[in-house]
């Protein structure tokens, strides 16, 4: 009997070796620092926010952010701005009296922003912080100044 092609074994072997091949490298790119964990804590160190005297997660002054970018919105805009996206910044929001100042469990002041999108549905929020604590998954330094 001529045989031609691999047999079943064959194929789950070279199979087997790929995944193994796959796990070592993500394995390494993350050893590398090249995979990145954008919603950094660091270890060791409470993942809270003071504000106010008071200890709380961030995804609570996440939330917070978004309700006070909704008054200032409403506040400044009546909710009809021009283009489709606008910024709001912590510092807009503490300067307009919308927010206090936002310090990390290592008493170190936060900043971010508040990106605020218009669709046909109305207004969608997205927060995003930055902490020497914590930094917010897709925050981008060049909107927060």
């Amino acid at each position: 009997m001529n045989k031609k092609g691999w047999t079943l074994v064959g194929e789950l072997v070279i199979f087997l070796i790929v995944v193994i091949g796959l796990i070592y490298a993500v394995y390494g790119l993350g050893v590398l620092g090249l995979m990145k964990n954008e919603n950094k804590i660091v270890p060791g160190v409470a993942p809270q926010l003071i504000i106010s005297g008071r200890t709380v997660n961030y995804e609570v002054v996440e939330s917070h952010l978004v309700e006070a970018t909704k008054k200032y919105v409403f506040d400044k805009y009546n909710n009809d701005f021009n283009g489709n996206t606008i910024i709001v910044r912590i510092n807009t929001l503490i300067e307009s009296g919308y927010e206090s100042t936002i310090r990390d469990s290592k008493n170190k002041k936060c900043s971010g922003y508040v990106k605020v999108y218009k669709t046909d549905y109305g207004l969608n929020y997205y927060p995003y912080l930055n902490c020497s604590t914590y930094t917010t998954l897709g925050y981008e330094k060049d909107y927060d100044f």
